[in-house]
């Protein structure tokens, strides 16, 4: 079963000579795709009224090319299931003598739950609500690549700095990491906790927070990605320098197992940070959210979490009433404020709820 596929939708300007000739740039598709070693298995062309249109299946894989001679333009789209599409589109470039172009880059993971795309091109778009996309144009494209368990886009942004998306959605950048680290981290610093435990995290954003102030004496980060951290290490300013220091402890584990296996070691955290995306897949909130607390009630008296219309998985903010109430449930006697609730730059248009459940305090 294919799991992820990717799309380059293009609008090449080329040569009218090059484009009339039907036959030849027919030729040059398939001896590209001999040499890339794509089997066909099927392939058409027609003439149209504007010039042709023609079609390739290889693998799991297609090729559609439309071509306007008068125009001096084509139209290219090519999906991959695996390999370097990239590549494969440079060379079909080259093939029809383009001297310009516009694309998309569509990487679609069919596997995740909510069907999330991510897009690069000439700019990086993605959705923030429905009916709602942002784009931003990268100075550069850092990484892009897909681990185990998600696929990871970082890119450099002249007002935004690094800025980090995991399955198409943002999580930070460097011109407003600041707010999420204050935010989640305040309570936390004004009750002078000493070890902290952050489930997720593994960009190590909230942990360099918490390391600036001299009360913090151990962070525990449980990340289950180890392929991300490394990414992260390389790409991301201060993760590295973050994880070697010697307060911090990087478990590589998934953080719903850490949990239930620290409860039965007795551990104890002075404060237990949500900083997860996602909910196992095909489990409803109440079971996740409300198993997983009654756990966290052992380890620890202060928990701060975040919700968001932008994030999917257990932190939609659709879900947002539900979590509370389970969070009441499972607490009990904790407080709940709603910390912050605002658009802020680069999530224009974002609802989002910061806050904390706290026991025995008012």
């Amino acid at each position: 079963m294919i799991e992820q596929s990717e799309t380059i939708a293009g609008e090449l300007y080329c040569t009218p000579s090059i484009l009339s000739n039907t036959k030849r740039i027919d030729e040059e598709i398939q001896r590209i795709l001999r040499r890339n070693s794509l089997k066909l298995r099927f392939h058409t062309w027609k003439r149209t009224a504007f010039g042709a249109t023609m079609f390739y299946a290889f693998g799991e894989n297609h090729l559609v090319i439309h071509t306007y001679p008068k125009l001096g333009k084509a139209s290219v789209d090519l999906q991959v299931s695996a390999g370097n599409i990239s590549n494969l589109y440079s060379q079909i470039r080259y093939s029809l003598d383009c001297h310009d172009h516009d694309y998309l880059h569509l990487l679609r993971d069919i596997a995740a739950p909510c069907g999330l795309i991510s897009v690069t091109g000439e700019f990086f778009e993605y959705r923030v609500a429905n009916g709602l996309r942002l784009r931003i144009e990268p100075r550069r494209i850092l990484y892009e690549g897909r681990t185990r368990y998600q696929q990871i886009s970082i890119i450099d942004n002249v007002s935004l700095g690094k800025t980090l998306f995991l399955d198409g959605q943002f999580q930070f950048c460097e011109a407003d990491a600041s707010i999420y680290g204050k935010m989640m981290t305040r309570r936390i610093i004004q009750k002078n906790c000493r070890n902290v435990l952050i489930l997720g995290g593994g960009e190590a954003q909230l942990a360099r927070y918490l390391l600036d102030h001299s009360g913090i004496k151990k962070i525990t980060i449980v990340e289950i990605d180890s392929d991300a951290v490394t990414i992260y290490k390389r790409f991301l300013s201060g993760v590295k320098r973050t994880l070697e220091d010697p307060r911090v402890n990087l478990v590589i584990a998934n953080a719903v197992d850490y949990v239930l296996k620290a409860t039965k070691r007795h551990e104890v955290y002075d404060a237990v940070v949500l900083d997860m995306t996602v909910r196992p897949i095909n489990t409803t909130l109440e079971v996740f959210f409300g198993n997983f607390l009654t756990k966290l009630t052992r380890l620890t008296p202060l928990v701060t979490f975040y919700l968001s219309s932008l994030r999917h998985g257990w932190q939609r903010l659709d879900e947002a009433p539900l979590a509370m109430t389970l969070m009441k449930q499972s607490f009990e006697s904790l407080n709940y404020r709603t910390s912050f609730r605002r658009a802020i730059h680069p999530a224009w248009g974002v609802v989002q709820y910061f806050g904390y459940a706290e026991r025995g305090s008012s």
